[in-house]
């Protein structure tokens, strides 16, 4: 089977691989009211760094998924210690009981799903003036369709699209009070002066064919630099 881009950040167990890093997600946190009795769902939880902070920081009912295989092992190696579900699960096809969160959290994950059916299932599965906080990327400026073409494939992505197309989706799906912020996302932020490098839980033997998808990785980020940027939306059910 040809491996992806989410195979190869899941052998390398990347941890906190959305801009800013952990350092972002604790700051943008720090700001909503989260308690022992916030229901969270990490959607995408990767190898579990956020939803160990959230459970360590505020002792929140955290519940983690992540539809890879390897991710999912790596986040029960994690939090093997800490009372935080953990479920193989497709963030397109959730099977969870609907109204049930308070909280669910993406982070760069949301870009990667077809957004009429991930949007339809957080926004199911969130309770009345529930909260989606998602860091995603965006379209800065126009680019061919060769050089979008380029990008999706790599990635693997349904769609790459501009901060106003986010919030057209992100309102169709039935949100409101939606807002788009770059949170100091930019490299010369304060908020990124610790903790902004991503975490590595590397699996054994790794392939070349991973190890050069991940040196493709660093040559389009750094081509397309100004081209693709992210923003934290926030908004409500």
């Amino acid at each position: 089977m040809e491996e992806n881009y989410l195979d190869c950040l899941a052998a390398y167990g990347v941890s906190g691989a959305h801009p800013g890093s952990l350092a972002l997600t604790k700051d943008i946190l720090s700001h909503e009211r989260i308690s022992a009795e916030t229901k969270i769902l990490d959607a995408g939880c990767g190898t579990g760094q956020t939803a160990e902070y959230l459970y360590s920081e505020y002792k929140a009912d955290v519940t983690a998924i992540d539809l890879h295989p390897l991710m999912i092992e790596k986040a029960g190696k994690r939090l093997a210690n800490l009372p935080v579900h953990i479920v193989q699960d497709d963030i397109e096809c959730l099977n969870i009981n609907h109204e049930l969160f308070d909280m669910v959290l993406s982070e760069s994950v949301l870009a990667f799903t077809q957004l009429n059916l991930s949007l339809k299932e957080i926004s199911g599965i969130l309770r009345q003036d529930g909260i989606l906080l998602a860091i995603e990327m965006v379209l800065e400026e126009q680019l061919s369709q060769a050089e979008m073409e380029e990008i999706m494939t790599f990635y693997g992505l349904p769609q790459l699209l501009s901060e106003d197309e986010w919030v057209a989706k992100l309102d169709n799906s039935g949100f409101h009070n939606i807002s788009a912020s770059t949170w100091g996302i930019k490299q010369d932020s304060d908020v990124l002066k610790f903790e902004d490098t991503p975490e590595f839980m590397l699996s054994e033997n790794i392939s070349e064919e991973k190890a050069v998808m991940l040196e493709t990785h660093f040559q389009l980020k750094e081509e397309y630099e100004n081209a693709l940027g992210f923003r934290l939306f926030r908004c409500e059910r």
